[in-house]
């Protein structure tokens, strides 16, 4: 009997779990990255900083990011407090805490070691031939 490969559904499954559970930890990441780096903001204007950094390649739905914000701020990575819109009803603004920047710190380091590692991983086994 021949084994069948995996079928597309199986890996449109992985694909998609994968794509979600990175997604929640980078863009909790860069969430803090960007409430540390333009100091008090609300967040509409925290996802457009983001997506201007990233040249328009990322742009977060507000429906992703505001649950991360709030776990942020249920962490005490950031506190929030509510302030007047310029042109419009009042906005919540966010701003790292101290526990904030040093988790901030961290997570950046952590993150350099993790691409480099990652990118060395992806060059070398492109030559590696199968034991």
């Amino acid at each position: 009997m021949v084994a069948s490969g995996p079928k597309a559904a199986d890996i449109e499954r992985f694909r998609e779990k994968l794509d979600r559970e990175l997604k929640a930890g980078v863009v909790s990441l860069l969430l803090l990255l960007a409430i540390e780096r333009s100091g008090p903001d609300y967040g509409y204007r925290i996802l457009k900083n983001l997506q201007e950094w990233s040249g328009g390649r990322l742009a977060f739905k507000e429906g992703t990011a505001y649950p991360l914000l709030q776990n942020l701020e249920k962490s005490g990575l950031v506190t929030s407090y509510w302030g007047d819109g310029a042109s419009g009803p009042p906005r919540k603004y966010y701003q790292t805490t101290a526990l904030g920047r040093e988790a901030l710190a961290a997570a950046l380091d952590e993150w350099e070691s993790l691409t480099d590692s990652v990118s060395d991983i992806l060059r070398n086994a492109k030559g590696a031939k199968r034991s």
